[in-house]
């Protein structure tokens, strides 16, 4: 057995990962399965432009694919010419995130319209909420009473895009390899999972759904407000078929996807002890803003934190699949050190 030191806790892992081979070979059927879930995600975009009547903005396509080509250049220059293992994972986790992003964003639109034959669920997670004694509108009274506490809540549901980069160079550049596709693939699967169930129960938001204005809210700026309204409204009748790679609006209500990506970013942070604190504070801030920033009911979170679940669940069984690791525990272990053993 060999003994790695993660943290303030010694991590155990089996003989037969203690070598970097088998580390590279994990590193490299985990990014297989990565870059076929962006290709898969872009095919069904680009079937729905074919025969769904969806027609691309490319312009907003432009700056994202001309990132990824400058990512995709500079990843290979430090995979073949200057062998830099830090520098070419951070750059290639950045590339498959980015390219991820620029497809999955369209892809909610896509299914957003598809929720057109499904009825708004807006009602029943609000009796949801009310059964479990959870009164929204009375959070938003208290944090409207509460206004510079809010602009600390405010900025953190914002920081989602630093946040994941961080994670990113942290991971890449503390060597931890596995767990940085184990970030990568969670980020993945939950939001394509809230995704497909944002189809068979669509919903506008808190906002949309009391029809709540700028008096009800007269001394804090929430975020999301009833941004999405209009937008839900024309790609469910259809007067709205326009696609964007940048600049899309988050529609999914239900499961929260804020949620889901603060628990998933607990999860990327938790082996890294500089930062393991910090991201476990800032993502409870931004999991304490989601209600009233996000414009979502308590249920929602509920349901982005089991997306979350499942999501984190599948990328360590891939883990434990290609890499024999057994348990969350030895998941935390850098590729660092099993190549020093």
């Amino acid at each position: 057995m060999v003994h790695v030191e993660t943290g303030r806790e010694a991590v155990v892992l089996d003989a037969a990962i203690a070598s970097p081979a088998p580390v590279r070979s994990a590193v490299s059927r985990l990014d297989a399965i990565i870059w076929s879930i962006i290709a898969a995600t872009a095919a069904v975009v680009v079937v729905s432009m074919l025969v769904g009547g969806f027609h691309p903005a490319w312009l907003s396509f432009a700056a994202p694919a001309g990132v990824c080509v400058l990512l995709a250049v500079v990843a290979w220059f430090y995979r073949t010419w200057r062998p830099d293992a830090g520098v070419e994972a951070a750059v290639t986790g950045t590339l498959q995130l980015v390219a991820f992003a620029s497809v999955a964003a369209p892809l909610s639109y896509v299914g957003m319209a598809l929720s057109a034959p499904f009825p708004l669920q807006d009602w029943l997670f609000d009796a949801a909420d009310k059964a479990l004694g959870l009164d929204w509108l009375a959070l938003l009274a208290w944090t409207d009473n509460h206004p510079t506490l809010h602009t600390v809540l405010r900025t953190a549901y914002g920081t989602i895009t630093l946040q994941s980069s961080v994670a990113i160079f942290v991971l890449a550049f503390t060597g931890r390899a596995v767990w940085l596709r184990v970030f990568l693939l969670s980020f993945m699967a939950a939001t394509l999972l809230a995704i497909a169930i944002a189809v068979v129960v669509p919903a506008y938001g808190v906002w949309g759904y009391y029809g709540l204005g700028p008096h009800d809210h007269p001394h804090i700026d929430p975020v999301v407000r009833d941004l999405p309204v209009p937008i839900i409204n024309a790609l469910r009748d259809g007067s709205l078929r326009t696609l964007v790679g940048i600049g899309a609006e988050g529609i999914i209500t239900f499961p929260s996807l804020h949620t889901g990506f603060a628990i998933v970013l607990i999860v990327a942070f938790w082996p890294v002890p500089l930062v393991r604190w910090v991201g476990l504070a800032l993502n409870l801030l931004m999991l304490a803003s989601t209600p009233v920033d996000g414009a979502h009911y308590f249920m929602d979170m509920f349901a982005g934190f089991a997306v979350a679940v499942v999501a984190v669940a599948w990328a360590l069984s891939l883990v434990r699949r290609f890499s024999g690791q057994p348990s969350f525990r030895s998941g935390l272990a850098t590729t660092k050190a099993l190549s020093a053993e």
